[in-house]
């Protein structure tokens, strides 16, 4: 009916229609990629909800006490906020496909692009002529609107979700834009399909909206979801002694999970170095004054002069 009705739409979605035989076999794969595209939406509801509550966490603790939590936010905005799911599902049964969406679920997070913006006065109501409005609401990519949430796509068809952040996280976020001058973005979207039009973009192009005269951008980033299934309980103990090779789908899911935590940290690492240099020439001023320090200072090795000092030697990160 879809096919029918709709046709550019449809072949846009599911493919052409010539690819299949008959009407059944039509059917049959529409049904099917309907079932699959319901089974994702509704896991990757509840990874980005996850996903969301995280930033929010991160933005608030940078605000408000930042140190540590600056650098975190800091580091999130070039190299990807980082959200990690733990199982403790089995691979029996059921169980089974619950690893498999909570998977599918988390590598998910990684099509989705995060703007923080901050609100700015509603406009008035007679601001907007009716046939602009009108106008506005035939074109655009606004997919729904929750409590301090926008969700809407660009032009390529990637999820772009806007968070809502206060006037003071506003000034949070661009101190930690400011600590990362000079240092590049990393994506991690996977890079399977070079060119495709759900790559990240940290200036995604989307259709007009009504709301866009409300919200100010402040930052764009991107999510890394990562999952990992431990598998501890009675239920995966008798997963393991059975002859399935379903056991095997929790070694799938983790060693997936440590190879694109090996990319992850290779970036993490350089954006640690990057910002321990960024302060060497304070802590070297620091430590010129005659003070051994407390804390990161107390760490570092001195050899000879105060010229000669290790910032690396302060925090002990592993050979990559």
């Amino acid at each position: 009916m879809m096919i029918m009705k709709s046709p550019k739409e449809a072949q846009s979605l599911f493919g052409a229609k010539h690819n299949l035989i008959n009407d059944e076999d039509v059917s049959y794969v529409l049904k099917r990629k309907m079932e699959i595209a319901h089974r994702i939406d509704v896991c990757a509801a509840q990874s980005l909800g996850g996903a969301v509550s995280v930033i929010r966490t991160v933005v608030l603790l940078a605000t408000k006490f930042g140190g540590r939590y600056m650098d975190t936010l800091s580091r999130s905005l070039r190299i990807g906020f980082i959200v990690m799911f733990q199982s403790m599902l089995s691979t029996q049964g059921a169980e089974l496909g619950m690893i498999e969406d909570l998977d599918i679920a988390a590598l998910w997070l990684s099509l989705v692009t995060v703007r923080l913006v901050v609100k700015e006065d509603e406009p008035a109501e007679n601001d907007y002529e009716d046939t602009d409005r009108d106008d506005f609401e035939k074109d655009n990519s606004f997919i729904g609107k929750g409590d301090g949430v926008l969700c809407r796509r660009d032009k390529g068809g990637r999820l772009i979700v806007e968070i809502e952040i206060t006037d003071e996280e506003g000034v949070a976020v661009l101190e930690a834009h400011r600590n990362m001058s000079g240092f590049p973005y990393y994506s991690t979207t996977p890079r399977d399909y070079p060119g495709s039009p759900l790559m990240f973009n940290h200036n995604p192009t989307v259709k007009p909206c009504r709301l866009d005269s409300q919200y100010v951008v402040y930052a764009t980033a991107e999510i890394f979801g990562v999952a990992v299934s431990q598998g501890v309980n009675e239920m995966q103990t008798l997963a393991n002694l059975s002859s399935s090779r379903d056991v095997l789908k929790q070694v799938e899911i983790n060693n997936g999970a440590i190879a694109r935590m090996e990319g992850y940290y290779a970036n993490y690492k350089e954006a640690l170095i990057f910002q321990l240099d960024q302060r060497k020439p304070d802590l070297l001023e620091s430590l010129s004054g005659g003070g051994s320090g407390s804390g990161i200072m107390s760490g570092l090795s001195r050899s000879g002069s105060n010229n000669n000092i290790s910032v690396m030697s302060a925090v002990k990160v592993p050979p990559g």
